[in-house]
């Protein structure tokens, strides 16, 4: 199982600054945020203070390696990177939706390994929420992540792209809304698995 990826929930709050870290390293080198002096990058921190957040780190080989959040919401125009796209939205979001949005995906580690982590985290975080009895999920990510969310979430309804100008940095972001189901996190996870078993046939 060392080859295996293993996701907890944070429990202490002083973990955060190994979130931080790990943000700030992965950001700075897809080149989504500059470099700072800190060595740790927030993006919101008031999410990280409310109370029905949940944050999930990734480990692989016993060291984090990934992470990714998810906030539920009482209303649109508190979604991560919502505020770009507010007219689409309020024509998708409705009244009583069971809304949150997942947000602060971040991996490192080999193309291979980081697409494992990142289904991991994914998967992870579809099935608490769904479990809590969310199903609207929202989410912002940038261009170069277009083709892998449209194969892993065919059904869901995509926005833009829009730019966003962030400590310097330019990026184009798309804006996603899908229904979470049983059946959809555990698709993410027979995928992860397969991945999983391919390394280890590599290894052996």
């Amino acid at each position: 199982m060392d080859n295996h990826v293993e996701v907890h929930p944070l429990t202490a709050k002083d973990d955060l600054e190994k979130v931080y870290r790990l943000v700030h390293d992965t950001f700075v080198a897809q080149k989504m945020a500059r470099n700072h002096p800190s060595g740790q990058l927030a993006q919101y921190p008031r999410y990280d203070l409310q109370e029905d957040s949940v944050i999930l780190l990734a480990y692989f080989k016993g060291v984090l390696a990934g992470t990714i959040s998810f906030t539920p919401h009482q209303n649109s125009k508190e979604f991560y990177n919502g505020e770009l796209f507010q007219p689409e939205i309020k024509e998708l979001y409705q009244a009583g939706d069971l809304a949150f949005s997942c947000w602060r995906l971040a991996t490192q580690g080999s193309q291979r390994h980081q697409l494992i982590l990142s289904l991991r985290l994914i998967q992870r975080c579809h099935e608490i929420a769904w479990r809590k009895g969310l199903t609207d999920c929202y989410f912002s990510f940038i261009k170069p992540h277009l083709n892998f969310y449209q194969k892993i979430f065919p059904n869901s309804t995509i926005l833009g792209p829009k730019r966003k100008t962030s400590n310097g940095i330019q990026a184009e972001l798309y804006f996603m809304k899908y229904v979470v189901e049983e059946a959809c996190y555990q698709k993410i996870r027979s995928l992860a698995d397969y991945l999983e078993r391919q390394v280890d046939n590599r290894a052996s």
